[in-house]
């Protein structure tokens, strides 16, 4: 191909990224900035958040505003300082919703996406990192469909990111390049104190629905972290007998469902319901599918997949102790 040719290929190229809003604008910014807040625990600055209705209704992650009495403010360069009260507590998700006080002609908001963006596409994470304001962070999807990541002692469901998330972000919006909300920043993937590069976001479903029932909600909960059987150590995977399949337990609660019920850490589970496990999401998905409170069938061995018994476990809840999970009906 002639030289000219490819670089008519390759201008072309770029210009079809630019329409097709691989970018935020100014003017994008500006909307953003005016959309979005920071939230105060205490007078302290804990996180990020943004207004997702005109009526003043605010999306954080439940992270951010702890469980309890404490004083709740939102502060944004063109509303000021607001007082802001607990709607509701996604804990299974991470998010939660504040309220504003009605303000006349409403507030500005960030409209949300119908569609999660595209495998690879660009993404803008809009926030307050380590106490720096009004911060415009870039990253790329990671992938689509959801998974579930273990964080402060439970299972979120989180949407994947290609990006570096510095601490104080939480809670601030994901928006396409269209800038529409469609993931709330929650955590990233650490190991010791160095970040990998991958962030977790509250996944746009998951938004869509507490929006739609602005209701506190209390997920099943086993107690308990999992491993799939490819991420033991050698060691382990020694006395394990070939090709066992399961999930081996770790970081057991002791006075949670699974250790009520005699499992122990280190145990393999081998099924759920009837469902043979190989993968963490699939046991997750069946025990999301139940509620606090239902019995859950499972298979279980010993460290070495030889000794096998049926349990029956009572899951918990993931319910937070403050006045918007209490006043759930």
């Amino acid at each position: 191909m002639p030289r000219f040719s490819i670089l008519t290929v390759l201008f072309c190229h770029l210009l079809a990224l630019s329409a097709n809003g691989t970018e935020l604008g100014g003017d994008d910014y500006e909307r953003l900035k005016a959309a979005s807040v920071e939230v105060l625990v205490n007078r302290r600055l804990h996180g990020s958040g943004c207004l997702v209705h005109r009526d003043g209704t605010v999306l954080t992650a439940a992270h951010v505003v702890p469980a309890g009495d404490a004083m709740i403010e939102i502060l944004s360069p063109t509303l000021g300082r607001i007082r802001a009260e607990i709607q509701a507590i996604d804990p299974g998700h991470d998010l939660a919703l504040l309220a504003l006080p009605r303000k006349k002609g409403g507030y500005p908001f960030l409209p949300v996406a119908r569609q999660p963006p595209a495998n690879g596409s660009a993404a803008f994470l809009f926030g307050a990192p380590l106490f720096r304001h009004g911060l415009l962070m870039r990253g790329s999807i990671a992938r689509t469909s959801p998974s579930f990541e273990f964080v402060d002692g439970h299972y979120i469901e989180v949407q994947y990111l290609v990006a570096a998330t510095p601490g104080g972000s939480s809670g601030g919006p994901w928006v396409t390049a269209e800038g529409e909300l469609f993931g709330l920043q929650s955590s990233a993937m650490i190991i010791g104190s160095a970040p990998q590069g991958v962030a977790f976001a509250a996944p746009l479903k998951a938004i869509q629905q507490l929006l739609k029932t602005r209701q506190s909600t209390a997920p099943a909960t086993l107690g308990s972290a999992f491993e799939e059987i490819w991420e033991q150590q050698p060691a382990v995977l020694e006395i394990m007998v070939q090709g066992t399949e399961g999930l081996v337990v770790r970081v057991l609660d002791k006075s949670g469902p699974l250790a009520a019920a005699g499992v122990r850490d280190g145990d393999i589970i081998l099924t759920a319901n009837g469902t043979t496990l190989q993968w963490r999401d699939q046991l997750l998905k069946v025990v999301r599918s139940l509620k606090p409170a239902d019995d859950l069938e499972l298979t279980v061995s010993d460290p070495s997949g030889r000794s096998r018994r049926q349990v029956k476990v009572q899951l918990g809840s993931l319910a937070r102790p403050d006045r918007a999970t209490k006043e759930q009906p």
